[in-house]
C-alpha cells in the first residue's frame, strides 16, 4: 500500500490543477442557476429625488401578472434596489421602518410565488454616503448594524430564493471600500448565515474596481461587476450624465458609420474620435474586457455576476440589439450570470412608461 501512497499524492495534486476553480466555492450551483439570468425591477423601491411614494406604489407598483410574464420569458431572478436612506438612520441604525418592512416582505413573497429568485441590493447613489462609511468608523459601524439588523429579517426567508447585495455602486475609485465591505459582509453573516451574499468593488462596480479586491473569508459569496462599456455608446444622451446628453448615433460596433458622425463640441469629438479609430469596440473587444473579470475569478476559485448592464433608448435600436446580443453571448461562453438594468425605465428592457418588454431585446438576451 505504501508503495503507491507517492502516486497517489501525485494524482491528487494533478487533479487540484486540472479541477476548475470555481469548484472551490461555497455557493449551491442551484443558487448560481438562480442568478443566471435576471432583471432589475428598478423604481419599486428606489426612486427619483422628490418622490415619496403612497401604499399604492409599494403595494401596486408591479402586477402579478407582470411578475408571471418577466418568469415566463426566461428570467429566473429579479434584482429589487432599495433606496438606502429609506433604511438608513446612522443615529439609531437598527429601528428600521416597519412599514417599508413590510412591504419588502409582500415584495419578496410575490416574486418568489412567481418562481422568481431576488436580490435585495442596497442601491447606494450618494458618493457622500460612500465615503462617510469609508472616512468615519463610526457611520461603518452604524451601517453595518442596519444590515445586521436587515438581515436577521431577511434570515426567515428560503435561503434559496433570497440574496443579500451589500451595497451598489459604492462610489469612485477609494481603496478602503474593500475593507468596510468585509466588516460588513461580517455583521450580515452573524444574522443570515445561510444566505448568499454579493459584493462588489469600487469604481462604480465596474470590471477595473473587481480586479483590485482580494477575495473574502466566506465562502458563501457571488463576487458582482456592472458592464456599460463602451460607455460613450451605453449612455449616448444621457442628460444626466454630464456632457453625454449630446451624444446622438454613436454605432456599434465601431465601423465605417462612424464617418458620417458630426461635431458634437463639448469636448467629445477626439472621445468620439478615439471610440472609432482606435478602440474599435465590437464582440471581441467586449469579450476580451469581460475575460479579464472571468479569469480574476477563475484564479481565485469564486463565482461571479453582473448585476447590471444597459444601453440607452436613444442609442440606435439595431446596434442595441448587437451590444446586448455581444454581450449576454460572452456572459455566457464564461458562465457569468446577468442581471439587465432595468425593466421599468426604459434604459434596457421595457418601453417605458407602460413597461412592455421590447421582443427584440428579448430575442438578443436569449430569451423567449
Amino acid at each position: 500500500m505504501l508503495k503507491w501512497f507517492p502516486r497517489l499524492i501525485l494524482l491528487f495534486i494533478v487533479l487540484s490543477l486540472t479541477t476548475p476553480a470555481l469548484a472551490q466555492s461555497g455557493v449551491p450551483a442551484s443558487r448560481l442557476e438562480r442568478l443566471s439570468r435576471g432583471v432589475n425591477i428598478t423604481r419599486w423601491f428606489w426612486y427619483p429625488e422628490g418622490i415619496v411614494p403612497d401604499d399604492n406604489h409599494y403595494q401596486n407598483f408591479v402586477s402579478d401578472e407582470e411578475l408571471t410574464a418577466i418568469r415566463t420569458v426566461g428570467f429566473r431572478h429579479v434584482r429589487l434596489p432599495i433606496e438606502p436612506m429609506d433604511l438608513f438612520n446612522p443615529a439609531d441604525p437598527t429601528n428600521l421602518d416597519g412599514r417599508l418592512l413590510g412591504y419588502l416582505d409582500l415584495a419578496i413573497d410575490r416574486m418568489v410565488a412567481a418562481d422568481l429568485a431576488v436580490i435585495v441590493d442596497i442601491h447606494n447613489w450618494d458618493t457622500d454616503l460612500g465615503i462617510q462609511i469609508t472616512g468615519d468608523a463610526a457611520v461603518l459601524d452604524a451601517f453595518a448594524s442596519m444590515w445586521r439588523t436587515l438581515a436577521a429579517h431577511l434570515s426567515r426567508t428560503n435561503p434559496e430564493m433570497v440574496y443579500l447585495e451589500v451595497m451598489n455602486e459604492p462610489f469612485d475609485v477609494n481603496p478602503a471600500w474593500p475593507a468596510a465591505q468585509q466588516v460588513i459582509v461580517a455583521a450580515m453573516r452573524e444574522a443570515a448565515p445561510n444566505h448568499t451574499i454579493i459584493v462588489g468593488g469600487p469604481q462604480w462596480n465596474g470590471i477595473d474596481g473587481l480586479l483590485t479586491m482580494e477575495t473574502l473569508p466566506d465562502p458563501n459569496i457571488v463576487y458582482n461587476f456592472h458592464f456599460y462599456e463602451p460607455f460613450i455608446f451605453t449612455h449616448q444622451g444621457a442628460v444626466w450624465s454630464g456632457n453625454m446628453g449630446y451624444l446622438r448615433g454613436i454605432p456599434y460596433p465601431a465601423d465605417d458609420r462612424c464617418g458620417w458622425l458630426p461635431q458634437f463640441g463639448h469636448d467629445l469629438d477626439g472621445w468620439v474620435d478615439g471610440y472609432c479609430n482606435f478602440e474599435q469596440w465590437d464582440a471581441g473587444v467586449i469579450d476580451v474586457r469581460i475575460r479579464q473579470a472571468y479569469e480574476w475569478a477563475q484564479q481565485r476559485g469564486v463565482p461571479l455576476t453582473a448585476n447590471e448592464f444597459g444601453v440607452m433608448p436613444t442609442a440606435p435600436y439595431a446596434d442595441r440589439l448587437y451590444w446586448f446580443s455581444d454581450v449576454v453571448a460572452t456572459f455566457e461562453r464564461y458562465g457569468i450570470g446577468w442581471s439587465i438594468w432595468g425593466y421599468d425605465d426604459g434604459f434596457g428592457l421595457a418601453n417605458a412608461p407602460d413597461r412592455r418588454m421590447d421582443w427584440g431585446i428579448l430575442q438578443s438576451l436569449g430569451l423567449a
